[in-house]
């Protein structure tokens, strides 16, 4: 009733207090909980599964076992893409040899992997050693975070060995987009003695497998489809947190006067099945 209300055909759906899971540290119930939260959602979704789409959770703390249950989240529970936490586990980013089989997989199934922070997770996370309030907390983490698995996954060279692997970041808000980019081309040109693998600019790799998602009363939604491509932006409605725009998401995003029809079809529409697809 809510999507047809907003004007929404289809969902992508992330957890919540399942975020968490990450942080669990026993080898043997981490798993467990992971596969337990998946079926749940096929559960879920199989009310509608042109509608419902569900995004399945894999336990990066055992990359073996994070590979088998992202083929059976997809292959056998038709999930639609995969969600990668940012934070660090046993001082492992997302450019660490042991999640190459990770990205092989969502190549070969042609599904998304769609990196979200967690600001529960008892990992490392920016903001959580400086901050005891809340605010401040939230306020760093999400941004920093996303920025941080950016550079993982553009610097690592996880794009370059991986160029038909899609990456969407996504609960963050769009307009840190230009400035970093801007600065990792900086660097990958100053320092490129340390990325020689790297046969594209960091922008380039963006452009080409990256989607970042925007928040709806975001000033620089125009300014990051100018200067990094509209073809990088979706819509994400947040719902139903406590924060999100209800009613009227969809229909806040389409009287914006700064943006133009052609741009907002693409960041309702063609970008967000092109993420979740490949269309």
């Amino acid at each position: 009733e809510v999507m047809d209300s907003e004007g929404i055909d289809r969902v992508a759906l992330f957890p919540t207090h399942s975020l968490r899971l990450g942080g669990v540290r026993q080898p043997q119930l981490a798993p467990a909980l992971f596969r337990a939260y998946n079926d749940w959602l096929a559960e879920h979704c199989a009310l509608n599964r042109e509608r419902l789409l569900g995004i399945a959770m894999i336990p990066l703390q055992e990359p073996t076992l994070a590979v088998a249950e992202a083929e059976r989240a997809v292959t056998k529970l038709d999930h639609r893409g995969l969600f990668i936490s940012p934070h660090p586990v046993d001082k492992r980013n997302l450019d660490h040899p042991a999640y190459e089989p990770i990205w092989d997989l969502a190549e070969q199934l042609n599904v998304p992997a769609l990196v979200h922070v967690s600001t529960g997770i008892r990992l490392p996370t920016a903001g959580a050693e400086r901050f005891n309030r809340y605010c401040l907390f939230h306020l760093h983490a999400h941004p920093l975070e996303q920025m941080t698995a950016a550079a993982s996954l553009i610097l690592g060279g996880v794009l370059e060995r991986h160029p038909r692997l899609r990456v969407g970041f996504m609960e963050a808000g769009c307009s840190w987009v230009p400035y970093w980019l801007e600065r990792m081309d900086e660097h990958a040109e100053n320092y490129r003695f340390e990325v020689p693998y790297l046969k594209e600019r960091p922008s380039t790799y963006f452009r080409r497998q990256c989607f970042v998602s925007f928040e709806l009363e975001e000033r620089a939604i125009a300014y990051v489809a100018e200067s990094v491509g509209a073809e990088t932006l979706v819509f994400a409605s947040d719902f139903p947190h406590h924060d999100c725009f209800y009613p009227g998401a969809v229909e806040k995003v389409c009287r914006r006067k700064d943006l133009d029809a052609k741009l907002v079809s693409a960041m309702l529409s063609h970008n967000p099945r092109k993420l979740y697809f490949g269309d």
